[in-house]
């Protein structure tokens, strides 16, 4: 039968039957990027996954011939540094913070996870590849009372200072909690 069929084909051991649609990836990215009802930041998130996922992995390699080693593969190559040419031609080396290749491994996971859900491949290649940790340490600065004075005195209004006092005071995350806020809170 056509499942049993779909099965075999998926592990490489015969072609697809004459007719029968390949799903691949640029079907599944396109799908997913469709039903993903998300913020701008996290769609932005999103397509950076999705670009490298296209580029190393081919946008129009049929789904069920995606294996672990080529996500291996993929996660490898978004960890290594590459080398850039600047807007002056100079040639630099850059390199992803480890929580970026984290989030990425995270997102790509999902997206695979939603292909098993939605029926189009058997198990997701993803699955088992590690991410790592999100946070970056690196990036931890204390803001210090005196900054935030300086800051302070250099908003245009009210409404400004405002922002800048319940994100560093209260804790509020800038925009999405400071937005929320109503008069009666």
């Amino acid at each position: 039968d056509d499942v049993l069929y779909a099965r075999v084909v998926a592990l490489g051991l015969c072609q697809p039957r004459a007719g029968a649609e390949v799903v691949t990836l640029a079907t599944l990215l396109e799908r997913f990027n469709d039903a993903a009802s998300v913020k701008a930041s996290t769609r932005a998130a999103y397509k950076q996954t999705t670009d490298s996922l296209r580029s190393r992995l081919g946008e129009q390699s049929p789904l069920g011939s995606i294996t672990p080693a080529h996500a291996d593969a993929w996660r490898k190559a978004i960890a290594e540094p590459v080398k850039v040419k600047g807007d002056d031609g100079k040639e630099t080396t850059k390199q992803l913070a480890p929580a970026t290749v984290a989030k990425r491994v995270h997102v790509a996971r999902a997206i695979f996870k939603r292909a098993v859900r939605w029926g189009l491949i058997h198990s997701n290649p993803f699955a088992e590849l590690r991410a790592g940790s999100q946070s970056n340490p690196d990036r931890a600065f204390y803001v210090t009372p005196d900054s935030v004075r300086a800051i302070l005195a250099a908003c245009p209004d009210d409404e400004w200072r405002a922002i800048v006092a319940l994100s560093r005071y209260a804790g509020l995350r800038c925009p999405s909690e400071i937005v929320a806020l109503r008069w009666g809170d």
